[in-house]
């Protein structure tokens, strides 16, 4: 079948990267075709980074377990989706290791269609410099910090419902420490 060229369209670290090799996969998956969508995984791994393949074989395990719930008429659950390292927590904005505080917030919907529904969790976590913007409300300053192409595409689905849901103060995180351990709900990751 061969869906994927010899190099991404755009760079390897971007979400569009993971959305373009996902919808490759998903078109491998309804024409039954294990073999390609065993090569995209292997293929994000090399030109996308181990990282950028851990998330995309989240993303198709994700899928996979939602496929047998609905078949079987069992509940759906949500399923934490991240490019962190075990016990690493990254800042939600930046994408940075080791963020120095998170943002408690009523979860919402970030997109949802016929692929299922992904909730946002409860927290959100940011760096020191990220967290300077958020504290101060500054989003145009935020904006310069990430780029403004980057921001666009997360404002609407992520920040703008963050800054509507946030319902308390930054909680400071530890250094070296793992707020979401032992967590069992909120969309803990």
């Amino acid at each position: 079948m061969n869906t994927a060229p010899e190099h991404p369209p755009t760079g390897p670290a971007d979400g569009i990267f993971v959305r373009d090799v996902m919808r490759r996969i998903e078109a491998a998956e309804r024409a039954g075709d294990r073999r390609e969508v065993d090569r995209l995984m292997r293929w994000a791994n090399t030109e996308g980074s181990d990282r950028i393949g851990s998330v995309v074989a989240q993303l198709v395990e994700a899928r996979q377990q939602a496929a047998f719930r609905a078949t079987f008429g069992l509940p759906q659950v949500a399923a934490g989706i991240t490019l962190a390292e075990p016990g690493q927590q990254l800042c939600d904005f930046c994408g940075v290791p080791g963020p120095s505080v998170y943002y408690p917030f009523q979860e919402f919907v970030v997109v949802s269609g016929p692929g299922g529904t992904v909730m946002s969790g409860d927290r959100m976590y940011a760096c020191s410099m990220c967290a300077s913007y958020v504290d101060a409300d500054d989003w145009p300053g935020m904006a310069g910090w990430l780029g403004a192409a980057f921001f666009k595409r997360n404002n609407k689905r992520l920040f703008r419902p963050f800054r509507r849901n946030r319902t308390g103060d930054p909680v400071p995180v530890a250094p070296g420490s793992d707020p979401e351990r032992g967590r069992t709900h909120g969309g803990g990751r």
